[in-house]
């Protein structure tokens, strides 16, 4: 027996000095008080917890009844034993009127055998009501824990009783179409289940209610209150709610099981960061590429691509911010892969593309699509601006190649070849015996196709309407060059300023569009027509002090002004140029030309660019435009920068416009103008009818 915690109601402390004495001799540990009288019982119930309390019935003014009801106030539950010293004749009725007042039991002061037994009695029954207590509170506990995970769970789940509904979660009335549980309770299960499988459920029911079913699940077509039909599975457990046994019915929709079985398959062959194909899919892809004999004569190549730098930004940004690199790269490279092709992140920084074309002269106008747009993306990391360059290595998959790690190979060490020249390069592998045929196939470099295109007048001019959605009158077209390669497909724009061409042929592209776009602003003048006409000039056109003269000087002769001619600027010059850039800017606008910064909006920097080149254009990136109807992300950066290019009275100009859904939310933005191939493809025309022509 623990030692006894007593409180002791007595006349005098001999008294109570006595009593105790008893119970020791009677190997009975005890801690006890001494009171005198009603106000210290109170007292000493509000400091803390007793175990029981003796009361004499000699002490003035203490009543037994009000003791009793004293030590069971306020959640107590303390017995209460009386101690009397009466004699045999009277203890009798001691006894009577000490279970009368609520006592429980009355003992002579100097029976000490009996006092032993009726505390050890009523100690026993009181730590047993305690554990009874203690047993209550941590079921109550654990039943509103249950109830709150029952409430939480993202499982369906119901209890039923007699086969009709008493208890179910939200996620339980969310799945059949009920508002609340008030809707469901006293409903019988059969009445979710379609009337083809209702005699299969009943079955399933029984046999489980009589201990003789086998299996613990059944698929049916379940029906919702609306009357529309999901496929599910139902599984079925004994419980308890309430304390009443019942039946717990956890339901599985099999739709999402399919759903979750199309997640996994996507995570088995994608990379989590990029959303690219992951290496260990690319090389399944490749390895049967090979194995199928897909060679060079049906134009299946692999092209290697790696980051430049992406050591040194590791050292520069740390691991963490790379990242964000990555997954930026990806998109931009996404955003250029031809139909068909298989693109994959195949290490760190390093990502695999295997395509179809029809010869490797447009391999390598991929290549160069893709070396352009990881050069002109502009990351934000950690509030600073981050570019990067890439090599590429390109292998023809010949019939010839036994292995996907052979191709892989000459792939990879084109692009280390590639690097090792300083990068920002692209190389391609001739397999050993057909070089000269390979070579035919790729002709000349796009150095020498613009060279050759200068000379015998191989160049051309495209336009593009940009439309103003608000003010129908205005006439704008984007300037396209195009420069014909020998088998007449035209070279891409990546190509056509790409490394390979000498700076002195840029300079006379720069030369030869100005020139061209200049006389064709001055015969639109002369018909009537305030054409604008949007060019785009090489990087180095920005730092040659002569370009801005030469384009004086043919506003002079053609007697125009130069408000209809806006340069473009990429926002990637803009940020790694910014001194040349503004002193460009200027010059400009002495000859009252205009500017444009293009590629917008593909970082948070994109802003503080503004604060540096005062363009008077903004075009919004393409991959901002292409995502805008569905993507949140998107409609909250261009919503932005239209706020932005308001407040600095610049306006703006939303590319690559596709579909009619992407126009309308360009409008309800207040986008100032619109271009794309969903309003008009390019041309040689300038036919479109700014004025009558309706978009979309």
């Amino acid at each position: 027996m623990e030692t006894l915690q007593l409180l002791v109601i007595e006349s005098t402390s001999n008294d109570v000095e006595a009593l105790l004495n008893v119970l020791r001799n009677a190997g009975i540990a005890v801690e006890s008080r001494h009171l005198l009288d009603m106000k210290g019982l109170e007292g000493s119930l509000d400091e803390g917890q007793w175990d029981l309390l003796l009361c004499a019935t000699n002490v003035d003014g203490v009543d037994i009844a009000q003791v009793v009801e004293m030590a069971g106030a306020k959640g107590h539950d303390m017995p209460v034993v009386v101690i009397h010293d009466l004699d045999a004749d009277e203890a009798r009725q001691a006894v009577v009127d000490a279970l009368a007042a609520g006592a429980k039991d009355a003992v002579h002061k100097t029976d000490a055998e009996h006092l032993k037994l009726v505390l050890r009695r009523e100690f026993q029954s009181l730590a047993a009501r305690r554990d009874v207590h203690r047993w209550r509170e941590a079921l109550s506990e654990r039943e509103e824990r249950w109830r709150a995970l029952l409430h939480a769970s993202r499982d369906p789940i119901a209890y039923v009783h007699d086969g009709t509904h008493i208890h179910a979660n939200p996620t339980y009335l969310d799945m059949f179409g009920f508002d609340s549980i008030d809707e469901l309770t006293g409903l019988p299960v059969l009445d979710l289940v379609v009337a083809d499988d209702q005699g299969r459920f009943k079955d399933f029911m029984r046999s489980h209610m009589k201990g003789e079913g086998e299996g613990s699940s059944i698929e049916v077509a379940g029906l919702r209150s609306d009357g529309n039909r999901l496929d599910i599975r139902m599984e079925l457990s004994p419980a308890t709610f309430d304390g009443e046994l019942c039946w717990q019915l956890v339901v599985r929709d099999q739709s999402e099981s399919n759903e979750i079985r199309a997640q996994l398959e996507y995570l088995r062959k994608h990379d989590p960061l990029t959303g690219l194909y992951n290496r260990q899919y690319f090389m399944s892809t490749l390895e049967k590429a090979v194995v199928g004999g897909a060679g060079a004569d049906s134009g299946r190549m692999l092209l290697y691509l790696e980051l430049d730098n992406f050591n040194v930004l590791k050292e520069t940004i740390g691991i963490g911010a790379t990242d964000t690199l990555i997954a930026e790269v990806a998109r931009a490279l996404l955003g250029r892969v031809p139909e068909g092709g298989v693109l994959s992140r195949f290490g760190d920084s390093v990502f695999t593309l295997m395509i179809q074309v029809p010869h490797i002269r447009a391999a390598w106008d991929v290549a160069e699509d893709l070396r352009s747009a990881v050069g002109e993306r502009i990351v934000d990391v950690s509030g600073k601006s981050v570019t990067s360059t890439c090599s590429i290595g390109i292998c023809p998959m010949l019939s010839r190649a036994r292995a996907a790690e052979t191709v892989l190979a000459h792939a990879q060490h084109s692009c280390r070849t590639a690097r090792k020249q300083g990068g920002n390069r692209i190389e391609i592998h001739f397999p050993a015996g057909s070089k000269r045929a390979t070579a035919n196939t790729i002709a000349e470099s796009p150095g020498a196709i613009v060279e050759k295109a200068l000379d015998d007048g191989q160049l051309s001019l495209l336009y593009q309407p940009i439309v103003n959605l608000h003010e129908d009158s205005m006439e704008v077209y984007e300037v396209y060059l195009r420069v014909a390669g020998e088998s007449g497909r035209p070279l891409s724009e990546s190509s056509i300023f790409s490394a390979e061409v000498g700076a002195d042929t840029v300079t006379k592209l720069d030369q030869w569009v100005i020139e061209r776009v200049v006389a064709l602003m001055a015969e639109r003048q002369r018909g009537g027509h305030n054409t604008y006409f949007f060019v785009k000039l090489s990087e180095q056109a920005i730092v040659d002090e002569r370009m801005l003269l030469f384009i004086s000087k043919q506003l002079r002769s053609a007697r125009v002004s130069g408000k209809c001619l806006v340069l473009k600027v990429s926002e990637a010059s803009a940020m790694s140029q910014v001194k040349n850039v503004k002193a460009f800017i200027k010059g400009l606008k002495q000859l009252d030309c205009h500017t444009a910064l293009e590629h917008f909006g593909t970082g948070l920097t994109s802003f503080n660019t503004l604060r540096h080149v005062p363009v008077d254009f903004l075009k919004i990136d393409a991959d901002l435009v292409h995502t805008l109807a569905t993507d949140q992300e998107s409609q909250s950066a261009v919503r932005s920068i239209v706020e932005m290019a308001r407040s600095l009275r610049k306006r703006v100009i939303a590319v690559g416009v596709e579909d009619a859904a992407t126009l309308a939310t360009l409008w309800d933005m207040g986008v100032h103008f619109a271009q794309g191939d969903g309003i008009q493809v390019a041309s040689e025309s300038l036919e479109w009818d700014f004025a009558g022509s309706e978009i979309g």
